[in-house]
């Protein structure tokens, strides 16, 4: 049972003093955010541009564009992203924050600056 224990206040230990944890919820917050800003561009963006070329009837550029992008602006899918992107990242802090905490016990490492300037100052 004993050593069950160090191996917990070991892993604890490597999460901790390699920010191992901030870098995954780092990593899966960009993944969601990926799909949110394909749609932004995709589904607001394009249609505005596109829609702003069309209007101005320059038939030259609209040959040399050849634009067969969409026209209508989607919000109910660029929407549907945002929701997505907002529960990953309220679900990825839950876990972060409260399981790897309870679980291993994990605690922010102690900031270095702040030690540094207190040695500073006893000298």
């Amino acid at each position: 049972m004993d050593k069950s224990n160090q191996m917990k206040k070991d892993i604890a230990k490597f999460l901790a003093e390699n920010n191992i944890v901030g870098t995954c919820a780092g990593v899966i917050i960009a993944l969601a955010s990926n799909d949110l800003i394909r749609s932004l561009v995709n589904d607001i963006v394009v249609p505005l541009v596109n829609n702003a070329i069309f209007a101005t009837h320059n038939k030259m550029v609209i040959d040399y564009l050849s634009l067969k992008g969409k026209s209508v602006l989607d919000m109910k899918k660029f929407i549907g992203f945002f929701i997505t992107w907002l529960l990953i990242v309220i679900i990825t802090f839950i876990v972060l924050r409260f399981l790897f905490n309870s679980l291993l016990g994990v605690e922010k490492p102690a900031d270095s600056t702040k030690e540094k300037k207190e040695d500073k100052s006893n000298q």
